[in-house]
């Protein structure tokens, strides 16, 4: 964004151009006597002088101008933290709230999930029916559920691959108590 031609004298409203303008205003040479020295010691002149010192004056108020501004831009940079903080601190105790919220959630889902038991899993292999599935999302393993698997062996059941479940008793699916017992046929190759 391009500056004002005055800036920062246009911008301020505490140092403006016309602040500027009128430091000094009316010292200048006056009649014959208008020269820059005197001639009989060779002083500077009192104007010529004050004119040195209106021009560091109005050196001092363009600085203060820039002062204003900067001065001005920190209250509202400061302003702005501020919000920024209580936005912030709405926001923790949102998130405590929520957090709050979960883990009351979570205490009457398992309620609920004790109340109601536990639905059998489709276990596929005997790894999974002890240890869970990979990730121990889909299926749990027996203990997380707090069931009581009781294994028999078939040897070489047709279409079944070395430990995999041949059958699960209640079937997978089914809802059963904590502590239900579950009867689960594995199948062996040797």
């Amino acid at each position: 964004m391009p500056r004002p031609p005055n800036y920062p004298l246009d911008v301020t409203a505490r140092y403006t151009t016309q602040g500027r303008d009128a430091i000094g205003k009316g010292i200048g040479p006056i009649g014959s006597d208008a020269g820059v020295l005197h001639y009989p010691n060779g002083d500077l002149k009192v104007y010529v002088a004050h004119g040195q010192a209106r021009s560091a004056n109005r050196d001092v108020y363009v600085a203060l101008a820039y002062l204003d501004i900067i001065d001005t831009k920190a209250d509202k940079a400061s302003e702005s933290a501020e919000v920024l903080r209580t936005q912030v601190s709405a926001l923790r105790q949102d998130i405590v709230n929520l957090q709050a919220a979960n883990a009351l959630m979570a205490a009457n889902l398992e309620k609920v999930i004790n109340l109601l038991g536990v639905v059998i899993p489709n276990w596929q292999t005997k790894e999974e029916i002890e240890e869970g599935d990979d990730m121990g999302v889909v299926n749990l393993s027996a203990s997380e559920l707090g069931l009581n698997v009781v294994f028999s062996f078939i040897q070489r059941a047709p279409g079944f691959a070395h430990e995999q479940v041949v059958s699960i008793s209640p079937p997978a699916g089914s809802l059963v108590a904590r502590g239900a017992s579950v009867a689960v046929a594995i199948n062996l190759e040797g």
